[in-house]
């Protein structure tokens, strides 16, 4: 078993989420892989620095954040956007789109990823979407 960590969990992992920073130890302790996505990577990187930076004016807060998230990376391993997961993600958009609901394109990458690497699991707080998700393809969501 191995999980795929969304980027909301993440955040709340750096904004020290009391159950979000146990859940995350008690899959390293029980040595169950984490991983993350390129997609996230992006989405936070973005969040912190345009965020905090450009909008917020609280520039003395990103070199602190970076170094938070940096170590948080160290824990987990990183999984590419490939042209696998990107035909998953593009069936998983279409057949939403056929069954006339909406996903995020984002969390459609995200699923991609996680099946394109053989994960069954992805810890999220965004529960719309993967509900969406796991009604399609079967991947399974904890938030």
């Amino acid at each position: 078993m191995a999980v795929l960590i969304d980027i909301n969990i993440i955040i709340g992992f750096l904004k020290e989420d009391t159950l979000i920073v146990e859940k995350i130890r008690e899959y390293i302790k029980n040595k169950i892989p984490i991983f993350t996505s390129t997609i996230s990577i992006y989405e936070i990187y973005t969040g912190i620095v345009a965020n905090l930076y450009l909008k917020g004016g609280r520039p003395s807060k990103v070199p602190e954040l970076l170094a938070a998230y940096d170590k948080f990376l160290l824990k987990c391993g990183i999984l590419n956007f490939t042209r696998e997961s990107a035909e998953k993600a593009a069936d998983i958009y279409a057949q939403s789109q056929g069954k006339g609901i909406t996903i995020k394109e984002k969390d459609c990458q995200i699923a991609g990823i996680a099946l394109a690497h053989g994960i069954t699991e992805v810890y999220t707080q965004d529960i719309q979407d993967f509900s969406r998700i796991f009604d399609i393809v079967g991947l399974k969501y904890i938030g």
